[in-house]
Parts: C-alpha cells; sequence; structure tokens
C-alpha cells in the first residue's frame, strides 16, 4: 500500500477510495447493488446462529458487517480501520474498531471464524504482507472472504464505458500508468491468479463468482439518457440482458468474490 494512499486516507478523504453504498448515480447504485447482493448470499451460507468473530480488513463504515448483522445475531464483529472517521462510525454502530494498517494487524493467531478481505487487495504492492497474517488468525477449517476487481473487467475500466471522457486514460491503460478513475488500484488480478496465489498461502477454494458485466459505451448511453430525463437503469430489459451476459461472459465481469477456508 503506497504512502500517498495512507496518507490521504488518514486525512479523511476515504470516500476518494471507499465509496458510498448509496450512490445517488443509477449506473453505479446498480453495480454496487449487484455485488452487495453477491456478498449477502455468501454470508447466508457461511453465518451460522452460533458465537462467531469476524474480522473485517478495511472495514469501512461497516456495510459488509451490517449484512452479516441481517444473517447473524451472534456475532462479535471487529473492524480493522486506517481512518479514524470510519472508526468512529463503526463505533457508533455497535462494533468493535481498530485503528491500523491491513499490513500489520495486531490480532492473536487463531481467533477468527471468518476474515473479510473485501476490496483492499488491489491497492496493496504484494499481498504477501496480509495473506499470511489471515491465515495465521483464522482458525481451522475458518473461511476468508475476498473480493477485488477483476482484472479484465469493464466496469473497472471507466475510459471505456465513458468513451471520450477520459481519452487520455486509454494510453496510461496501455503503458500500465496510474488512471485517474480508480489512481489507487495499484495491481489488478484475472480470477486464476488470485486463485493461484491464495492457494500458495494454504487457503483451500470453497465458492467462487464473478459478477456485474458492463457494456462498453455504457457511461455515454446513460449520460445521453440522463439529458433526455430517461434513467435507463430502471428497463428491466437492461437490466435481464447485462445479467444474461454476466453469467455468459464471466470473464469480463467486474468483480472476483472469492470463499476460501484455511487448511491446517
Amino acid at each position: 500500500m503506497s504512502k500517498d494512499f495512507k496518507e490521504i486516507y488518514r486525512r479523511g478523504r476515504v470516500y476518494d477510495f471507499t465509496g458510498k453504498y448509496e450512490s445517488t448515480g443509477p449506473m453505479e447504485r446498480y453495480y454496487q447493488q449487484r455485488k452487495l447482493k453477491s456478498i449477502f448470499m455468501i454470508l447466508r451460507k457461511i453465518l451460522r446462529e452460533r458465537p462467531c468473530l469476524i474480522l473485517d480488513l478495511g472495514a469501512g463504515d461497516g456495510t459488509i458487517l451490517d449484512l452479516a448483522n441481517n444473517v447473524s445475531t451472534k456475532l462479535f464483529p471487529v473492524g480493522l480501520e486506517l481512518s479514524k472517521d470510519h472508526c468512529i462510525t463503526l463505533r457508533e454502530k455497535g462494533y468493535n474498531p481498530i485503528i491500523s494498517d491491513v499490513e500489520y494487524i495486531p490480532i492473536r493467531s487463531e481467533v477468527a471464524e471468518v476474515v473479510f478481505f473485501l476490496d483492499v487487495i488491489e491497492h496493496l504492492r504484494s499481498p504477501s504482507r496480509v495473506l499470511p497474517d489471515i491465515f495465521r488468525i483464522l482458525k481451522n477449517g475458518g473461511n476468508c472472504l475476498i473480493s477485488t476487481p477483476n482484472k479484465f473487467g469493464i466496469y473497472e475500466y471507466k475510459e471505456l464505458v465513458y468513451v471520450g471522457s477520459h481519452s487520455i486514460d486509454i494510453i496510461n491503460m496501455i503503458r500500465g500508468r496510474s488512471r485517474s478513475n480508480f489512481p489507487y488500484h495499484i495491481k489488478l488480478y484475472s480470477l486464476k491468479e488470485l486463485l493461484n496465489i491464495l492457494e500458495s498461502y494454504g487457503f483451500h477454494r470453497e465458492y467462487v463468482t464473478t459478477v456485474g458485466f458492463c457494456l462498453p459505451f455504457l457511461g455515454n448511453i446513460k449520460f445521453f439518457a440522463q439529458l433526455l430525463s430517461v434513467d435507463v437503469f430502471k428497463s428491466n430489459m437492461l437490466k435481464k440482458v447485462l445479467q444474461m451476459l454476466e453469467r455468459k461472459i464471466q470473464v469480463l465481469n467486474f468483480l472476483i468474490i472469492l470463499l476460501c477456508e484455511k487448511n491446517a
């Protein structure tokens, strides 16, 4: 994780990086909802009505812990966060915040049943300082839920979604340079690359999915529709087409969601 990212994040501009799940933009809200729905379905499979310590690395304002609490009432939720503002929000929600960097996790070994590592790995130069700690913290048979933007996902490359509005970013994308969209996404992974990394650290794959198919020019269509006061994302036909393509062309979906298990 770069020093620039950490410093700006600490200064309170957290939503420059974490986004807002209550986004008013119809397209952004659609993809956020696809993500949250998929995560919620997985939580329903792994959380049971029994005492369970959950550690959320990079917990943000606690949105995912909120989802977990809707599944089970017997959780002990801990949110590790670099932002003091988010830690205040976590405490107000009744969660247990720890102010810390994900690369330095001050938690004992083999205490957590579940670890969330959602939309964080793309901000790290290497996962080598975090994945061994996650393995250490989990109990045997415990689960780690990971999500990250797909290296090949169209939605990640807004210069293709809003063609013409970020032309220079197409050149920067090809040259591997920082882009105006998601400038602190340091490293992206394909599904195969992510699976290989997790297996190398001793994790066993339990469940894998990708969600959120996006069409090139979709942002342009949305923009012109807004000029005509038309919300294209209220169209059930468009949603059905996107979700059909999501199932058929999974390699281009914007988000990878992976559940893995610690094997001793």
